[in-house]
Order: C-alpha cells, then structure tokens, then sequence
C-alpha cells in the first residue's frame, strides 16, 4: 500500500508538472508572437529608411545633372490622404509642392528598393519645398507609429543664406555674413567648421502638432542648428557639418566685396572733360575743355549715384566762390582754397539716395574757373555684383553688364567650356568705364549699362563672365552666361510692304524713287551692306534673255550673274556664301540695258543648332515682364504660365500667343528689332508664377525656352515719387496754387490733389501747418473712403494710409481739402504685396 500509494503521488506530480509547463508554454508563446510581430515591423520600416534615403539622394544627383526634379503629376492630398498630409505640414512643410515621384526617370540613380518595385512606383511622392520623399501607404512600427518618411541622414535641409546646399557642386556666393541652417535629431550633436575652423552652433526645438501619430511629430524628435557664417571676397571655402554619423562637405565659392564703405569712380575721362550730356553757358572754350570767367555762368552735370566730388581749376590764388545746388536745392557755396592754383578735387553731395541726380555750378566771380573732371560715390548698399545678361543682336553674341556702378574696369571672360575660373581663366578683352577699349565694339548707356559685342566668335556655343574691379581694387565677379548660335537663319530684315527700303543703301539706280529702285543703264551699280554669314538677293528682269550682272563683295570680285533666261520676274540669286560672320557690302552692277529691279534681300546666319531659346525676366512697374532673347527666325511664340513648377507643355494650353510678324491682341508685347522681345504679363496677382516659351519656326519646328520664376517680395516700398524730399508732382493734377509744384500746399477749403500711382496701396506724408482738426476727404480710383481728421496734437509732417490691399495695378488717390487750416504734401509711399 505504501508502495502503492507512493507511485500514485509520483503519477499525480507529473501530471501536475505537465499542466504547469504547459501553462508557461502559452504564456511564452504569447509574448513572444508579438515580439516577432514587432521585429519584422521594424525590419520593414528599416527597409522603408534606406529606400527613401536612396531616392533622395537619386533626387539631388538628378537635379543637379539635368537642372529639374524627377517627377510626373502635380498631388493635392487634401482630401486623397489627409493624414499624410497633416504629417508632411507637422515637419513645417506647406505640403504644397507635392509631385508622383518618377522612378524611371531616377532608375540609373538606384538599385534594389524594396518598395521601389513596378507595383509601388505611384507610392512614392517628392516635395519640392523640404526636399523629401514620402510613402504614401505608411508603414506602422512596433510602437503603433506610421512611418510615411525618413531617411538615416542625422542632418538634412542645409541651407545657407536661403539656398539649400548640395556636395555635387560648388555654391556661389558674393562675400558678406550669411545664417547656415539644417535639421537634425534631437539627442544628435552638430560641429560645424570653415576652413578647418570651428564655429558656434546654436539650437531651437521644432514644434510640431501634438495629436501627430508618426515618427516626425515626437516632441523631442527634431531640432534646428543654426551657425553665422562669414565669408570673404574671392575666396574658396571648405564647410564641414559633422555628427556621429560622419562628415557633409560642402565648397563654397565667395565672390565680391562687402567690406569697402564707398566706391568712386572718374565719370570722364581724364583731362579732357565731354561735357555732351550737360547743360551750361561757360562759352569761352569748347565743351572739351569749357571754362568761365563771367560771373553768374552755370554748368549743370548729372550723374548717378550717392554723392559726387567735382575737380576744378582756379586761374590765380584768392578767394573763388561757386554756389552749388543738387537736384534743385542749394547747398552751401564753395570758396576754393587761397593758397592753392590749379586743379582741386571738391566735395558736393554726399548720402544722397542712389538715384539719377543734378549738381549745378555758378560761378559768382569774374576768376577764370575750369572744370576737369567728377568723381562719382556709391555707398556699399548701392554697389552689387556685376548682373550679366547676353543675347545675340545682328548675328554677333552681345553681352549687357547692367549693374556697373562704381566699378573702375571690367575683364571679359569667354569660354566653350561652363563654369569659368576666373583665377586661372584667360582674359578676352578689358574695358573701362573712363574710355572705351581699342575695339570699336563697347557702347556705354549713361551709368545703366555696359553694353560688349564680341565680334570675333565663331558660330560655337560660348559662355562669359565678367569680374569688375572698383577702385579699392575689390573684384565683383558676375553669374555665369551661356550664348548659343542655330543652325541657319534667314533674315527678310530689308523688306517693307515687300519692297526693299534703301534707305542704308548707296545706288546710282535713278529711274524710281528709293522705294522701288530699277535701272536700264548699263554701269549702274548699288551696294548693300549687312551683317551675316551671306546673302541672296531677289532681282526682277523686265524680259526673258541673258542679263549679266557683276558681283562685288567688300570690295572682291565674285563671279557674275547671269539670270535665267527662261523666266520673266523676280528671282532669288545667291550671292555669297561661308563668309566669316560680320558685317559685309555686296555690291551689283548691271552690265546690260535690259530693265533691272531689286525687291529684297536675304541674310543668313550659321551657327550651331540649339534646341532651346534665352528666357530672362524682371518686375517693371510691378508687373512680370519676359525678356525672348533669342528671337531669330520665329514665327510666333506660345507663353506658358503656371503656379507650379516643371511645366508640362504638352498638357497645359498656352496663357497667350504672339508674332514675329505682328503684334498681339494685347499691348502688352515690344519687339526690339530682332534683339529681344520684351513681354509683360498684365493679368497675373502677386503670388510665385513659373514661365515658359516655345518658339514655333516656319516650318513647325519647336523651340523650347527654359523655365523661369518671378517671386514678388512679401511686401515693395517704393518711395518713388521723392525728389529732394519734396513730391515732384510732375504727373499730378493738383489745384493747389499756393506755391511751386516743388512744394505746393493749400489753404482753401476744397482744394485737392490727384496721384496716380501703381501698387496695391499707398501712404500719404501730410505736413498741417498748426495743431488742430484738419479734415482731408479720401477718395481712390473715384469711390470714396473714410475722411483723414489730422492728428490734433502733432505740428508737421506725418504719413497717413490712405489706401491697401487694393487690386494690384494703377490706382489714383484724390484728396480734398475741408478746413482752411494750410496742409502740405511732401511724399508718397506706394506698396506691393
């Protein structure tokens, strides 16, 4: 029994222990399931980091080779996935340049995605704003999170001065301090170092949206570092973001000066002053070298710039006073130096606003005085880096140097190959801004700018660049141009109302008039002048036979023509060929009586083929205006207008369409010879628009434009009714009578003013001549607005809003006088926004 009872004990303890185990067993296996769960979540979402991280940097190698993003069709997720959506805007993204990543286009870039697959292409999305690749389905991780986008980069989004950085290329930048700024991971530490020196980091915590649910919106997830960054003129820089993960390199290439106060420059040149553009009375010399010794005798000098010295010559020791006024307003009188004979630098105005300006002379003593030179000042706000533009006028590549204040000389840079180092480059040519270069080929428009024509270039593709010098000897290096030449141009360019004009022309043909020139006499000749490559001219014989003309071209004698003799009327003849691209004569002269007539002439142009045309833009008058610089040879233009980016010609319909040979409905179009055509865009509000041009040839060939943006400023001050702090009232209907349009101002009960102006607002700076109530009734565009009352309290000149957010375009403010209390205007401020 014992034995019994003590096997059936050990039976029953066994049984015991089974259940036990089998207990532990369930409850292992159901912790474990989940971790298994969890860790091929978070596999995947690993997965998801390096394939998102792949295709961003596919992105960024793309763009940089083809200057364009990799994508297709524009995505609103507003109501298609706003949880993505909400996600993007947690990271500070607008969310509003959200594109379908094209993994075609990319496929060379990257390999092995796990998610890149042909069923998951339409997953993946890009934001032009941040930079990101998104996936659209989400992944959840072990944490319940849904991952849409990551990348294994501790830092991200570096930007310097507002230009997002890249390592494929060097960044240019013009010498001055500039804000870096990135974002990292919160727990991650950034060194940041120039040049191999360190420099101070510091951090701001980003906020993003508390309800959030995925891995961006974790409170202390990211943050923003941020280092001041000072960069001298001319120099290459080596800039080192450094985190535990290792080191981003970036080159960065300063160009520039900010560091001279002031820039001057002699306007004239040298001894002998050209006194073309002014006004005076001094008459005892010529206006090479113009003196006085009458007293009362003026000289009126413009210039532009912010402050002016003058150079001038007293004929003997003693006291010689000058009175001066700039811009109308006198200054204090000059009383040149007793002690010193000869010429001596004077100076006249300083810290005037950089502008167009007048200083005039009187002279109020009967010594001789001369003037020799003027030396015209910029402060460094107005002086900037050379702005290069180029386009091809009559066949030959021309350059326009449009911000050439205060610069001394300029050193022409020419290339087939982009990107010019100019610390290794050749000099093509040097001008100055005091006297022209030996080349007849430099035209200088006032202080607006300089205007180079390289008459020597073949036919290639060529870049340029120019580098300023000022007079401190600081270097002002210019953006990068490329000029091409196509394949063949014909010019009708001598046809009006389809007879040739003449009027360049010199011809003994006498039978008509200039018009409609023919001859009958045999030795009669006429010579056409033009600028190509070669030339047909389009003759006409009264009968059929052999009409003989001899051909001369600059001057050499080219094979003779003989026209057909089977056919009655106007013909095309090729003249000459292959000729070195320039200006040439071709010269004809009829060896028979038989009527001989010249309707039109044909010039050509050869160049290399291009498939792309010059698009340049600006804001004038505040409005978007076009710059079609490579306007040969087209028949009409499609202007392309969008609010997004990487237009799609082939699906959007054109905003207008123009012609070469005529003008639009709009008038809205100039053409400038075949220079450029200037197109403004008159409809647009002042939200960013993208830009693009096809030019369709004569036989329907298109020609596609690159893209460009215009972006308004946030809000323009223009302050540009001013001259010497009093309105001009040039343009203004006033009946103010009390005194000069300089200064007028009103006593009258009913008085009133009108200023146009174009903007979207405007303030007024109102003077009341003692304090109390002054009334002023507001009216804009004829419709009125609330009365102005003046403050009672403030004696003098005080800006007034008088009108905002109106309709960019012209406005018109009038305003009434109610009081007999005397109110001036002295100023008016226009805004954009």
């Amino acid at each position: 029994m014992f034995n019994l009872f003590h096997k059936t004990k050990k039976k029953w303890l066994n049984l015991m222990e089974i259940i036990v185990m089998i207990v532990v067993l369930a409850l292992l296996v159901g912790l474990a399931i989940p971790k298994l769960a969890n860790i091929t979540k978070d596999a995947s979402v690993t997965a998801l980091y390096r394939d998102i991280d792949t295709l961003e940097k596919a992105v960024e190698m793309y763009y940089v080779q083809n200057d364009k993003y990799p994508v297709l069709e524009k995505l609103d997720l507003t109501e298609t996935n706003p949880q993505l959506l909400a996600s993007i805007q947690s990271t500070g993204d607008t969310g509003k340049t959200l594109y379908r990543l094209d993994l075609d286009e990319i496929r060379e870039y990257h390999t092995r995605l796990k998610y890149g697959q042909e069923t998951e292409d339409k997953y993946f999305i890009y934001s032009v704003e941040s930079n990101r690749v998104y996936y659209t389905k989400g992944l959840t991780n072990s944490d319940g999170e849904i991952i849409y986008g990551f990348t294994s980069i501790p830092v991200r989004n570096i930007s310097l001065g507002g230009t997002m950085l890249t390592k494929s290329k060097p960044v240019n930048i013009v010498a001055n301090t500039y804000t870096l700024k990135g974002e990292t991971v919160q727990a991650e530490s950034v060194a940041i170092t120039l040049n191999g020196e360190e420099v101070p980091v510091t951090y701001e915590n980003i906020e993003f949206a508390s309800y959030m649910k995925n891995i961006y919106a974790a409170d202390t997830y990211t943050k923003v570092f941020k280092a001041q960054l000072t960069f001298e003129p001319n120099k290459k820089y080596n800039l080192v973001v450094r985190t535990s993960a290792g080191d981003e390199k970036y080159t960065i290439q300063s160009s520039g000066s900010g560091n001279s106060n002031e820039t001057s420059y002699s306007y004239f040149n040298n001894a002998t002053q050209r006194f073309k553009n002014f006004v005076y009375t001094w008459s005892n010399k010529t206006a090479a070298n113009p003196y006085t010794i009458s007293n009362g005798a003026s000289v009126e000098i413009p210039f532009i710039g912010t402050g002016a010295d003058v150079e001038m010559y007293v004929s003997s020791k003693g006291s010689t006073r000058v009175d001066v006024y700039v811009d109308g307003v006198q200054h204090p009188s000059i009383n040149l130096s007793q002690e010193t004979k000869g010429y001596q630098y004077i100076d006249i105005a300083k810290n005037l606003p950089h502008g167009e300006h007048v200083i005039k002379l009187v002279n109020k003593t009967v010594r001789e005085l001369n003037i020799h030179n003027i030396r015209v000042h910029n402060d460094n706000d107005s002086v900037i880096t050379p702005d290069l533009s180029g386009t091809i006028e009559n066949h030959a590549n021309t350059l326009y140097l449009n911000s050439v204040f205060g610069m001394q000389k300029y050193i022409i840079y020419r290339s087939k190959n982009p990107n010019i180092d100019i610390n290794n480059a050749y000099a093509y040519d040097i001008i100055e801004t005091t006297k022209t270069t030996t080349s007849s080929n430099v035209e200088y428009v006032a202080a607006k700018h300089i205007k180079y024509t390289d008459i020597t270039h073949d036919n290639e593709p060529y870049y340029y660049r120019v580098m300023g010098i000022d007079s401190g000897g600081y270097r002002w290096i210019s953006n990068e141009i490329k000029i091409n030449t196509t394949n063949v141009i014909t010019h009708n360019n001598l046809i009006a109302n389809n007879r040739l004009t003449f009027k360049n022309f010199v011809y003994t043909w006498g039978n008509k008039t200039a018009a409609n020139p023919y001859t009958t006499s045999n030795g009669a000749s006429v010579e056409i002048p033009f600028i190509g490559t070669g030339a047909d001219v389009e003759m006409y014989v009264s009968s059929k036979g052999s009409t003989r003309v001899d051909v001369y071209v600059d001057g050499v004698q080219h094979p003779s023509i003989n026209l057909s003799q089977e056919t009655k009327g106007y013909q095309y003849i090729n003249i000459v060929r292959n000729l070195p691209h320039g200006e040439h004569v071709i010269k004809l002269v009829n060896k028979t009586t038989r009527e001989l007539n010249i309707r039109n002439v044909r010039t050509y142009t050869t160049y290399t083929p291009v498939n792309s045309l010059n698009l340049t833009t600006s804001i004038e008058n505040h409005a978007n205006t076009l710059y079609i610089n490579n306007a040969f040879g087209f028949e009409k233009y499609l202007i392309y207008r969008s609010k997004d980016s990487n237009m799609n010609t082939s699906i959007i319909a054109p905003y207008d369409t123009i012609y070469n040979t005529k003008t639009t409905t709009n008038a809205n179009i100039l053409y400038a010879a075949t220079e450029y055509i200037k197109y403004t865009d008159l409809t647009h509000d002042m939200e960013p628009y993208y830009y693009k041009v096809i030019a369709l040839d004569s036989a329907g060939n298109k020609y596609i434009s690159n893209e460009v943006s215009i972006i308004h400023p946030s809000i323009i001050v223009h302050n540009n009714l001013i001259t010497n702090n009093r309105l001009t009232f040039k343009n203004f209907i006033y009946s103010w009578s009390n005194k000069t349009a300089a200064n007028p101002y009103t006593t009258s009960n009913g008085a009133s003013v009108e200023i146009p102006f174009i903007g979207t607002g405007a303030d007024v700076e109102m003077h009341v001549s003692s304090k109390g109530s002054t009334r002023v009734d507001v009216y804009v565009d004829g419709v009125q607005h609330p009365s102005i009352n003046l403050s009672q309290e403030t004696k003098g000149y005080q800006y007034i809003n008088i009108a905002k957010n109106l309709p960019h375009g012209e406005h018109v403010i009038k305003l009434v006088n109610k009081t007999a209390r005397e109110l001036n205007i002295r100023n008016v401020k226009t805004y954009t926004n």
